[in-house]
């Protein structure tokens, strides 16, 4: 998961080491696809645009995909698709927080869930609910999860 967060200073930054990416991309072969949720802030800070010309959201999965890309292992060649990197991405509507556009988000194979929140903050309970929607959650009753995810 890629939590909200400065892009070029916090999140970025983590995913450039060594092996990184190629543990994010190793993560989604096969049957056991996880879910690689990205966060959107709900609003735009000084290193993603002024209010006025924020960075989309299509630009923030990119910038993610090119940081963990650029920390996969030597040699490692070919085109990789966005969603090896992410799956899925929450965000809020709002005037300063990035635009989505969910025809290119399909087009890509990734989702996209819209959560409320108010002032560029995100409703803490709508937020837990698209989690548990995405990921999962155990029911200690049944003594499994139950996982809504995508499956290749």
């Amino acid at each position: 998961m890629y939590s909200i967060g400065s892009l070029y200073t916090s999140l970025a930054p983590s995913l450039l080491a060594r092996g990184v990416g190629d543990a994010i991309v190793g993560r989604g072969l096969g049957r056991g696809r996880v879910a690689k949720v990205l966060i959107l802030n709900g609003t735009g800070d000084r290193e993603t645009g002024p209010s006025w010309d924020v960075l989309t959201a299509m630009d923030f999965v990119a910038a993610v995909a090119k940081a963990a890309g650029a920390g996969r292992r030597a040699g490692v060649e070919g085109f990789v698709a966005l969603s090896a990197y992410v799956t899925h991405v929450i965000y809020m509507e709002g005037e300063a927080a990035p635009k989505v556009d969910k025809a290119l988000f399909a087009k890509e194979g990734i989702e996209t869930i819209r959560v409320y929140g108010r002032l560029g903050r995100y409703d803490e309970t709508a937020l837990g609910q698209a989690l548990e929607a995405v990921i999962g959650s155990g029911d200690a009753r049944l003594g499994r999860g139950r996982r809504n995810t995508l499956v290749a």
